[in-house]
């Protein structure tokens, strides 16, 4: 059981925890948005040298398109994040109870494996159309 003395003790930390997770949950999502600023236009790259950018399969195209996209519009996928990852922040800061962290592990939880998958299925598709490409010159 707990005492009176533990329980602030015990709540002092609640807040430090929604903020780390809230942050490991944006992390996640900027390593994405990394890999498509940095990592897909090199492909774009390639796929247009051998000219093989009209034959892809659809999953590549729909890669290709959400990257670019991503160029394109980052103002506003860079103040969603702020919003989502700043109101998490500002949740664990300011309301002393436990729903805000468990919301902050919610999205943590989610966006990691939600991450990891999008990152294995871009991989994927990028790679995928990009082995048969060298094979064929090959």
């Amino acid at each position: 059981m707990d005492t009176e003395v533990e329980k602030p003790a015990r709540r002092a930390g609640r807040p430090v925890l929604g903020v780390a997770l809230s942050l490991i949950g944006g992390v996640a999502w900027l390593t994405l948005v990394e890999m498509g600023a940095f990592i897909v236009p090199k492909f774009v790259e390639v796929f247009e040298e051998f000219g093989v950018a009209g034959e892809l399969p659809t999953a590549t195209v729909v890669v290709l398109a959400v990257a670019h996209a991503l160029l394109v519009w980052w103002p506003v996928a860079a103040m969603l994040w702020i919003a989502v990852v700043g109101g998490l922040v500002t949740l664990c800061v300011r309301v002393r109870k436990g729903w805000p962290v468990a919301v902050a592990a919610v999205f943590a939880g989610v966006s990691l494996v939600g991450v990891a998958t999008a990152a294995v299925l871009m991989v994927v598709t990028l790679f995928v159309p990009l082995v048969k490409v060298v094979e064929s010159v090959g």
